[in-house]
């Protein structure tokens, strides 16, 4: 007798079952990126392009980015899964008394909202969150991974949310909470306990009802615009002021070219300007102005690498190298630094006001161009405040959409070679243009720690963040936490 196999009559195998539900599922939940990191959000109406997401992920976020995940089918059970850019959402609303919050997106064909249960979750009930990867087994934001639990016998939290047994990380949060019939039950809601991050045990469900009401206009916590509008001109609330513009206190020993190092706090300070600000590929955060490689770096620096590394060595920093190889996989050596970057908030919103002028705007001039506008009189501002944000949060990650993880970069050193024709010696760093970069170089003064550095197309500039190009910078370089 013929064994037979659930395909074979017709039936669905687990593995395909689970395909289906995936699916399924990212016609409904996507995938925001914002300052504060990655969460999911779910689609509650495709002609409007309405979604619901979490608040305590989006609150303090500035521009949100939205991206759906899409399926593209291959021979057999096999499929490779991609990202689809949705552009900017708008962010609605913000709940006063619960975790929703309400956003629209570009609406987009291929796009479906889940049906919704005529009734609230209970006791008992079974459910499955399907959010956006996140967590220890999968750091990236690849696809959706639906966690199945109970809606638990607890009275409700504080925020109005439902306990359940099903996980909510904090890349889940805002993902969609299905019944046993695969209909919409809920948004998914991170818990933290003692101030600690969700962890893998325990999650929420915050009621479709509490998104009904926001939608209303009830229980709003105010306009959700002043939290992508700069309040008065000033920065959003993401972009924190610097505590102490111009760099740390104390005796500042200039170095030349435009480098200065503080002794008390082993801080290095170097001026450059921004280059990119529009989503371009970078291979580097910074590199000099002369021989720079300023097609694939953020920032460009009005000085030598050698003078930088100068400094360094003059703080008792110390290098190791580590790095043989464009890519290279074997991590740098050296010791741990935190790059910050600094400006000034009315001179980059007097230069894209400029930008703004221009037809085609997207056509923009390089950042030199800029540069002489401004010495010529044509760009003017008052001083206004100064802001301060580490380089990472500059760079977004395309692998996952969020903003490159805040390890610091490890100072390798570069090294030296000879000239074969003078047989003189040359500093690696400034002979290559390079300082800083994302895609390791055993070159540069600087290497990102992280895996990401292998991949020479992971990272982009943040132009949610990034101010326009010519926007003067100083660069802080200061010790690791």
């Amino acid at each position: 007798m013929l064994a037979t196999t659930p395909s074979a009559l017709g039936e669905e195998s687990p593995r395909q079952r689970e395909l289906r539900r995936l699916r399924r599922a990212r016609e409904a939940v996507l995938l925001l990126s914002c300052e504060t990191g990655v969460c999911s959000g779910t689609l509650l109406d495709a002609a409007s392009g309405l979604v619901a997401a979490s608040k305590s992920r989006l609150e303090a976020a500035g521009s949100i980015e939205a991206f759906r995940f899409v399926t593209k089918p291959q021979e057999g059970e096999a499929e490779v899964v991609e990202r689809e850019p949705l552009g900017r959402a708008e962010l609605l609303a913000l709940a006063a008394g619960s975790d929703a919050a309400l956003l629209k997106v570009r609406p987009s064909a291929g796009l479906r909202p889940y049906e919704r249960a005529n009734r609230t979750p209970a006791p008992g009930d079974r459910v499955t969150v399907a959010g956006v990867m996140g967590g220890v087994r999968f750091p990236h934001a690849t696809d959706l991974w639906p966690r199945e639990g109970t809606i638990l016998d607890l009275p409700p939290l504080g925020s109005r949310a439902l306990r359940s047994s099903a996980p909510v990380h904090l890349n889940s949060a805002g993902g969609a909470v299905l019944d046993a019939d695969g209909r919409l039950v809920g948004i998914a809601t991170p818990i933290r306990l003692d101030g600690r991050e969700p962890g893998e045990a325990t999650g929420a469900v915050t009621p479709l009802a509490l998104y009904d009401a926001l939608l209303r206009g009830e229980d709003r916590l105010e306009d959700a615009s002043a939290f992508v509008a700069p309040r008065g001109g000033g920065p959003p609330p993401f972009i924190a002021l610097s505590s102490e513009p111009g760099g740390p206190p104390g005796k500042r020993v200039d170095f030349t070219g435009g480098v200065f190092a503080i002794k008390e706090s082993r801080t290095v300070l170097a001026s450059g300007w921004f280059v990119l600000d529009q989503h371009d590929a970078l291979e580097y955060f910074a590199c000099p102005v002369k021989n720079g490689k300023l097609h694939e770096t953020v920032i460009a620096l009005d000085t030598d690498p050698a003078i930088i590394n100068l400094a360094m060595i003059a703080l008792g920093y110390q290098s190791g190298g580590g790095v043989q190889r464009l890519g290279d996989p074997a991590k740098p050596i050296g010791d741990r630094v935190r790059l910050f970057v600094e400006w000034d908030w009315n001179e980059a919103a007097a230069i894209a006001a400029w930008l703004a002028k221009l037809d085609p705007p997207w056509q923009r001039p390089s950042f030199r161009v800029i540069v002489e506008k401004v010495q010529e009189g044509e760009i003017k501002w008052e001083k206004g405040p100064v802001v301060r944000v580490r380089a990472e949060d500059l760079m977004f990650g395309v692998g996952d959409g969020a903003p490159m993880v805040r390890a610091g970069f490890i100072y390798s050193g570069s090294s030296f070679g000879v000239n074969e024709e003078t047989g003189r010696r040359f500093y690696k760093a400034t002979a290559g243009g390079v300082l800083a970069a994302v895609y390791r170089d055993p070159d540069a003064v600087f290497n990102t720690p992280l895996e990401s550095g292998e991949d020479d197309t992971y990272y982009r500039v943040r132009d949610t963040i990034c101010p326009p190009r010519g926007t003067r910078c100083l660069l802080i370089i200061m010790p690791g936490e």
